[in-house]
């Protein structure tokens, strides 16, 4: 489902249950696979019977994996609004949960490894945001995730350009373009995020006639498809 606001892609998985045979395994694993990479879950339940040993499994984790994903998104938000102090404190929980609960390998880890590299990326601490941005970018390409990927490319973009590596902030926000077109509609706001991002370095190496154009392009997208009083908008502004 495509709209303005955003995308949802849902996925319907085979039942979690406590089978015992190799087919009842391979279920077992295409369902917990599914919601290891994924943002919510709709958990149906038979309500012809008593809540037993098998839903108590699942709700239990649920609760973990969904528990660290909530964390890092708050803490993601709380770190927009500058408030990092609470932002910490919250990623602090989440980091703390996902490795108590969470496999090595897990999907949710290249998540928790991005919010780590974001907030460093917001107090200044360039050379470990950078490298804790790598790391993620790493698991999330291992896990197919594009849409992360994309979304560590351009906290590496503005590391760089922070770190007055143009050439690498260049790459990086060029690179989180490509990916975010081949994964959203045109005139999706993200692939304008991009746009913007990538004119802007272009217009600091010199390039200004290709870097204002591709930032008029950005904006006119935004503008199109924002509401009124777009935050995002305004930053492209």
């Amino acid at each position: 489902y495509n709209d303005e606001r955003g995308q949802i892609i849902f996925i319907d998985t085979p039942g979690l249950h406590n089978g015992k045979d190799r087919l009842d395994k391979l279920m077992n694993q295409s369902a917990s696979g599914a919601i290891d990479g994924t943002d919510c879950v709709i958990y149906l339940v038979d309500t012809s019977r008593d809540v037993g040993e098998e839903e108590r499994n699942i709700a239990e984790k649920l609760k973990d994996v969904l528990g660290v994903t909530v964390l890092v998104e708050k803490s993601a938000t709380l770190r927009d609004l500058g408030q990092l102090q609470a932002a910490q404190s919250t990623f602090d929980e989440a980091e703390r949960l996902a490795n108590e609960k969470l496999e090595a390998g897990h999907p949710r880890l290249g998540y928790v490894r991005h919010e780590r590299g974001a907030l460093r990326l917001a107090r200044g601490d360039l050379d470990g945001a950078q490298r804790d941005l790598r790391e993620a970018r790493d698991l999330l390409e291992q896990q197919g995730n594009l849409e992360r990927v994309a979304n560590a490319s351009v906290s590496l973009g503005e590391a760089a350009l922070r770190s007055d590596r143009l050439d690498v902030a260049r790459t990086e926000f060029a690179a989180a373009l490509e990916t975010r077109r081949k994964i959203f509609p045109a005139g999706y706001w993200s692939i304008a995020d991009a746009q913007s991002r990538l004119g802007n370095v272009l217009c600091l190496s010199g390039d200004c006639a290709a870097g204002l154009a591709m930032m008029s392009r950005a904006l006119q997208e935004l503008r199109a498809t924002r509401p009124a009083g777009d935050l995002m908008t305004q930053a492209a502004e």
